[in-house]
């Protein structure tokens, strides 16, 4: 009986992802870490397709791209004209205490060689 039940409550993608649904569009309200190389800033706005693209506007920034989940808690994105090549990797904190909030801890490897980290603060629009 206790085989059965541990095979019931195991690994669903799904269910995981219920905490951290990125479907949507989110505003950059905080920037941190190597401001230097971080081409994001206070407003930009970040949207994740349901089919997968992924979409960047605001201050000077025009970006389109693909993204996808690592796993249950990061996700992939894919920035054109580079479609099968990573750019970035984001590992999500998810703030869901009344503001809607995710902080993207982001290792941007658009250049393999010299990878540049730094997180975003997203509040989801509506």
């Amino acid at each position: 009986m206790l085989l059965c039940m541990t095979t019931l409550n195991g690994c669903d993608e799904d269910f995981w992802r219920d905490d951290v649904d990125m479907v949507g569009s989110w505003q950059v309200e905080n920037v941190g870490g190597d401001l230097n190389y971080c081409r994001y800033r206070y407003g930009d706005v970040f949207t994740f397709d349901r089919n997968g693209q992924f979409f960047t506007r605001g201050n000077q920034l025009n970006e389109n791209g693909y993204w996808d989940y690592r796993n249950s808690g990061a996700i992939r994105i894919y920035l054109e004209p580079y479609p099968n090549d990573v750019c970035m990797y984001a590992d999500i904190d998810a703030d869901w205490n009344g503001d809607r909030s995710v902080t993207l801890r982001i290792k941007d490897v658009s250049d393999p060689r010299y990878p540049v980290y730094y997180q975003l603060r997203l509040v989801r629009l509506y």
